[in-house]
This record gives structure tokens, C-alpha cells and sequence, in this order.
């Protein structure tokens, strides 16, 4: 049947009503009715659809029941590419079969992770070979850990590297580490026919099995990194749905930019060189007596690691001028003149890697063209010797790019790798062309859907950024199902201003009269100077109260801490960005939401300063058309956290009086899920919180 000879909206609501019947927890939403029938009406006459979904409209079924009555009639698979991991453990685990239900027949669903988070059992066997090579990645996997390894090789079904962390192995071989990396699906080493599904290529496996699944998922960093996923899924996908689309331009400005650092070419070398890397997998291929010329060939690669190495870390330390201790990152405009900085070392270390690049092509050349100088089976090693060519000519142009400072369209600056080590950085101000050439123009059914996606009911900033027309895209803003103002007491607080030398100590005060009320309380931060400030003032008096505080610390996941907040009733956390969305604590496991300050983007940001300035240059107003709708964004972004679900009920104090007093304050208000109480003191404030959460409610309807 083509999906042009039914009637799509029909069907949904059929689908609908049947799930309704059928399933005893679902019932009628009609703003998920609304969605559902707009969706189904763009996808029959093609086109770009904006639908802001705000938490309880059940947007990811609104979505998948008419994508997928549309691929039952015979379009593409359908795309589903998400910000974060839990959205896409919803959909497998609950969306997708609740779907299958609704139409009544099976659904098949593919999850698909980027190459590195793939095994491939080739490469694997080929460093299993040369036993020693593991023993030499760190020392992590020795002994019986090897043999754990080696027996995990063999029999896991989806060759995915997170299985690892149930064998004791995730320290040593994460995504990240350097021996995943030699032994994880490579595009050089694994393009030819000799790698395969059943060989154990498990990344081909993984997208074979995609191109035969009716719903694709996947994250927005491998949609936009992986052209050949797009030229292929995307370009043949009935739909294109585009959930937590408020991150989907920041995720790109991410990934098309460039960083390069002491660490990365230091991992780079160590995979390469003739001690544990690809030239000691060449080196171990020859045949004695006939490779004289190879294996000077690779002593001369090897060779030429070592000048690399020394001029990075020249480089490095010539930069670390320009980032003295205590600053994060530092932007590198136009003014700044390289040269001067770093005479030497900056070319230096272009002309070393141009070495280096032409004797590692002279040992693989020499190698596959001397006669009888390689062993039979020689062929895993040359590709490796390949992969690693690839790595450093994208590594000597990923140099180039980020010393170009002139280039206008570029933030440039420099920040810290995980050791604190200076590195070079450059990130595109506009990403709007670049992805409407890239996913837009391969798509011809789009939906993009967020909880946040148009601050005061105008999408036009938000897609006028992804590069799309306003005038060519289709919006709906759906209103909460939720009657939030009997759900929330929004309470601001009118103390100190954050720039106020007194402020933290007017917020530990506050933070410390809701703790006495023992519920769980989230505390939202911009900093962590002001998390650890608060921290320290909040240790003695939650200690006398008996109340846990969990405090994230710089570079820290959120998953365990926000695991270690549900476990811990009526704690107190503080957190950070990435706290202020991504997670959930449904019911009360979070009671009580604090956020400390507007959450306006930091204005000596390299990447905001630029973008900042590039506005200013057209005209513009940074202020008007950046910073405020920003941190109007983020502002919603957390306070979603407090209600999840039809049952919640809880407070949210704001401890910024700009909300009262700034003439832009009136625009945060409106955020609030209900009309905000003015409290001058936090006595007052933990009093009017305290009040609300113990007066016994009826549940509300959803």
C-alpha cells in the first residue's frame, strides 16, 4: 500500500482508540491527540513540522504512531536522533512497544551508537596476536582480566564496549581508552570485504540491522559527525524526527568544530609507534632476511614520532602564556598574533607531522610493493598503518584550522583537557548552512520537538538557526496537560543580587531552612565557584540537621550522583549544567527546586564572546537576540525537573530578585509554573514552601 492511498489521520486515531482499549495505564491526552494529527498531516504532504511538547503531552508516542503507520505503508525507516541516552532507553523499553501495540503489529527498533563504541573482532584477534601489546595499554589488562577480555571477544551478541562494565573491564577499556580504540570498528580498517557482519564487525552488524528496522534511534552527535550514515538512513527514511531539538544546534556547533591537544597526539602516538603500536603490528609481519629495506622504512617512522612529540609539547607550553593558572579558557581573536606567542614551536610541529606523514607512506609503500617482504596474512597490519596516516593527516589539518585566527566566522580560543594541559580549539558561530545542506536537504519529513523549543511561542529563532525558512516550517505549541499552579508554589526570593559579596551566604541561609523540612531539595547552580562556596557554608548546619548533601564535583557525570539523590530521601544536592536538564526525579524524589540564578550564558565565554560580537557587527543586540532567550531556555530547561508526572507536587524558589526587579524579569516569571509568592527573607520563604507541600491534595488529573 503506498502512504499516499490511505487516509493517515484516520489511522492514527484508530491506532489510538486501540491502544486505549487495550492498555489499561493509557488513556486520552488531547494535546497528544493534537500532536499525533499535525504530525500525521505533515507527514502525507511532506514538509518541516515545530512542536514544543511540555512534559506529560506524551510526545514521544504523539510522534512514533503516525511515523510508523507511515512505514507500514511502505516508506523508509523512521529516524528518531535524541540529545540524551534516557530519552533513548524510553523509547526502546516503553514507547516503541506502546506503539507496536497501537498498531497492532510488531515494530521492529534498532539503537545505533557511533563506530568507536563498537568491537570488531578482526582487529581484536589481530591485537590478541601480539599479547604483549595489552599488557602495554596502561598495564589494565593483565592475567585473568585478559582472559575475560578474550572470552568476551568470542561470545557477546552486540560487540557493544559498554557490556564491559559488567565484567569488571569498563576502567580499562571504555569507549575512550586507547586499546578500545585498537580494537573498536575503524572506517579504514574495516571498508573492506574482508570485514563483515559475520566476521564480527559488530558496526556493520549494527547498521545492516538498522536498514532492516522499521524505527531508527540514535544520539545527535552521530547524525551529524557520520556523512555516511546520513547518505544512507537519512537520505532513505520515511521521517525525520529531530526530539530534544532545543540541543540539536549547540550539538552541531560541537562536533563541525576542531580541538587539538598535547593528549590526543600523545594517544595518537602511542597507537602508532614501534613499542605498542601500529608499526610494531608492521614490524611483527615481516620476513626475516627479505624486508631489509621495510623495517628501515619503519625505524625511520618511528623516528619521526619523536620531534612531533617534542613540538607539541613546545607548543603547549608556549601557549600556556596566554592561559595562566586559574582560567578556564581564553579566546584567541584576530589580534592575536601566534607567531609572537610561540616563534618556533607552531611550525616546528607542522613541518614534523608533514615528516612523519611521508615516512609512515614510505613504510606502508615499501611494504605492500617489496617483493615477498610481508608474511601471509599481513593484510590487518597494513591497515592499521593506513588508519594511522588517515589519523595524522586529520590531525596535521585539524592544527592548521585551528591557527587560521583571522577567519571570521570561527570562535577560537583555548581551554583544558582533562589533566589541565592547554589545548587549541575552533567552533563555528553559524551552523545554520552547514545543516541545512547536511540533514534537511536528505529529508523530506522532518519533525523537530522539544520541551523548550519556543521561548514565548516564537519558533523563529530556533529554526532560523538550524538554517531553516520560518516561513516554511509549521509550528504548534502545546499548553501543559498538568493544572501546574495547583501542582507548584513558585516562590521568588528578594535578598542579595548574585554579584552581591553577600549573596551565597543569604543562599546557604535559604538552602538550610528548606532542608529543615526534610524533603529533597535540588539546588540548580551556574557555577561551580559558587557550588563549592555554598557547599562550604551548607556542611556544618545540614550535618547538625542530619540531612545528607551531595555536592557534584568538577567533570563529574550526573548519573551517579542524581542515582545517589533517589536513594537518599529529603537530601540536598547541588548541581550544575548538567543538572539543569536530563534528568529525572519523578514523584518525591524531588520536592523542593531551588535555582540559585538566572542562568544567563557567561559573557567571557570564547564562543559567546564571538557570537556575541559578530551580532554587534550586524546591528544586532547580543543581549536581546542571545543572552536573554538563553537563559530564558535554560531557565525552563530547569525548572521541568520539578513535575514529571500528573502526580507531583512540589516548590520552586528562584533566589535571584532580578526577577522582580529587572525590567526582563517579567519574562522569567511567566516560566514559572505558577504566579510567584514574594518572600523577603528565607524564613519567609521556607515558611510559604512548607505551607504548600504538607497540605494533603487530591491527586491531579493528567
Amino acid at each position: 500500500m503506498n502512504s499516499r492511498d490511505f487516509d493517515l489521520v484516520a489511522a492514527v486515531e484508530e491506532a489510538f482508540e486501540r491502544l486505549e482499549r487495550s492498555t489499561l495505564e493509557f488513556e486520552h491526552r488531547p494535546a497528544q491527540a493534537r500532536m499525533a494529527r499535525r504530525w500525521a498531516e505533515l507527514l502525507h504532504h511532506r514538509g518541516v513540522l515545530a512542536v514544543e511538547a511540555p512534559t506529560g503531552v506524551g510526545k514521544s508516542l504523539a510522534y512514533l504512531v503516525p511515523a510508523l503507520l507511515l512505514r507500514a505503508a511502505g516508506s523508509g525507516p523512521i529516524v528518531v536522533s535524541t540529545h540524551t541516552k534516557a530519552l533513548q532507553e524510553q523509547l526502546i523499553t516503553r514507547d516503541v512497544p506502546l506503539a507496536a501495540r497501537a498498531l497492532d503489529r510488531p515494530v521492529r527498533a534498532a539503537t545505533l551508537k557511533g563506530r568507536a563504541s563498537y568491537l570488531c573482532r578482526r582487529r581484536a584477534h589481530a591485537r590478541l596476536r601480539q599479547r604483549r601489546l595489552f599488557a602495554g595499554a596502561g598495564g589494565a589488562l593483565d592475567g585473568e582480566a585478559l582472559e575475560r577480555l578474550e572470552s568476551w571477544i568470542e561470545q557477546t551478541r552486540s560487540g557493544e564496549f559498554e557490556e564491559l562494565a559488567t565484567l569488571g573491564l569498563g576502567a580499562g577499556l571504555g569507549p575512550a581508552s586507547a586499546l578500545a580504540a585498537d580494537i573498536a570498528s575503524d572506517p579504514i580498517f574495516c571498508s573492506g570485504p574482508d570485514c563483515d557482519p559475520a566476521s564480527g564487525c559488530f558496526a556493520k552488524a549494527a547498521r545492516r540491522e538498522a536498514r532492516r528496522a522499521d524505527v531508527i534511534i540514535l544520539n545527535h552527535a552521530l547524525l551529524l559527525s557520520d556523512a555516511g550514515l546520513r547518505q544512507s538512513v537519512v537520505a532513505e527514511a520515511g521521517a525525520l524526527i529531530l526530539d530534544e531539538a532545543h540541543q540539536f544546534e549547540r550539538v552541531a556547533r560541537e562536533t563541525f568544530g576542531v580541538t587539538v591537544g598535547m593528549q590526543d597526539v600523545a594517544r595518537l602516538a602511542a597507537r602508532t609507534d614501534a613499542r605498542n603500536g601500529a608499526l610494531r603490528l608492521l614490524s611483527r609481519s615481516l620476513r626475516r632476511g627479505r624486508s631489509a629495506g621495510v623495517a628501515e622504512r619503519i625505524v625511520e617512522a618511528d623516528q619521526a614520532i619523536r620531534p612531533v612529540l617534542d613540538h607539541t609539547a613546545a607548543l603547549t607550553r608556549d601557549l600556556a602564556v596566554l592561559l595562566p593558572d586559574g582560567v578556564v579558557a581564553a579566546r584567541l581573536g584576530p589580534d592575536v598574533d601566534l607567531a609572537a606567542v610561540s616563534p618556533a614551536a607552531l611550525d616546528l610541529l607542522l613541518g614534523a607531522l608533514g615528516s612523519l606523514i611521508r615516512a609512515l607512506e614510505r613504510a606502508l609503500h615499501e611494504a605492500e610493493t617489496e617483493t615477498g617482504a610481508l608474511k601471509p596474512g599481513s593484510d590487518d597490519a597494513l591497515a592499521e598503518g593506513r588508519g594511522r596516516v588517515a589519523a595524522w593527516i586529520e590531525t596535521e589539518q585539524a592544527l592548521r584550522a585551528v591557527v587560521r585566527l583571522e577567519e571570521r566566522d570561527h570562535a577560537f580560543y583555548l581551554d583544558r583537557d582533562e589533566r589541565g594541559t592547554p589545548r587549541l580549539n575552533r567552533r563555528p558561530l553559524r551552523v545554520g548552512g552547514a545543516l541545512r545542506d547536511s540533514i534537511f536537504a536528505h529529508a523530506e519529513r522532518v519533525l523537530l520537538t522539544s520541551a523548550t523549543l519556543a521561548p514565548e511561542g516564537n519558533f523563529a529563532p530556533a529554526v532560523r538557526a538550524l538554517g531553516l525558512d520560518p516561513s516554511e516550517v509549521e509550528s504548534e505549541c502545546l499548553e501543559s496537560p498538568f493544572p501546574l499552579d495547583r501542582m507548584v508554589r513558585s516562590v521568588v526570593l528578594e535578598g542579595s543580587a548574585p554579584s552581591d559579596a553577600a549573596y551565597v551566604d543569604g543562599l546557604a541561609a535559604a538552602v538550610s531552612s528548606l532542608a529543615a523540612l526534610r524533603r529533597s531539595t535540588l539546588v540548580l547552580l551556574t557555577s561551580f565557584q559558587m557550588l563549592e562556596g555554598l557547599a562550604t557554608r551548607l556542611r556544618a548546619p545540614l550535618a547538625a540537621l542530619g540531612v545528607p548533601l551531595l555536592a557534584q564535583a568538577p567533570g563529574a557525570p550526573a548519573a551517579p550522583l542524581a542515582d545517589a539523590f533517589r536513594d537518599r530521601p529529603g537530601s540536598v544536592l547541588l548541581g550544575t549544567a548538567s543538572f539543569w536538564e536530563g534528568v529525572d526525579f519523578p514523584g518525591a524524589a524531588l520536592e523542593i527546586l531551588v535555582i540559585a540564578r538566572l542562568p544567563f550564558p557567561v559573557p567571557t565565554d570564547p564562543v559567546v564572546e564571538a557570537r556575541s560580537e559578530r551580532i554587534s557587527a550586524e546591528g544586532g543586540d547580543p543581549f536581546k537576540e542571545l543572552m536573554l532567550p538563553e537563559a530564558i531556555l535554560r531557565f525552563r530547561q530547569g525548572v521541568g525537573r520539578l513535575i514529571r508526572s500528573a502526580t507531583d507536587r512540589g516548590a520552586v524558589l528562584v533566589a535571584d530578585p532580578r526577577l522582580l526587579r529587572a525590567g526582563y524579569g517579567a519574562r522569567f516569571a511567566a516560566c514559572l509554573p505558577s504566579r510567584p509568592a514574594v518572600a523577603r527573607t528565607p524564613a519567609e520563604a521556607a515558611a510559604l514552601i512548607r505551607d504548600f507541600i504538607e497540605t494533603e491534595v487530591l491527586p491531579c488529573p493528567a
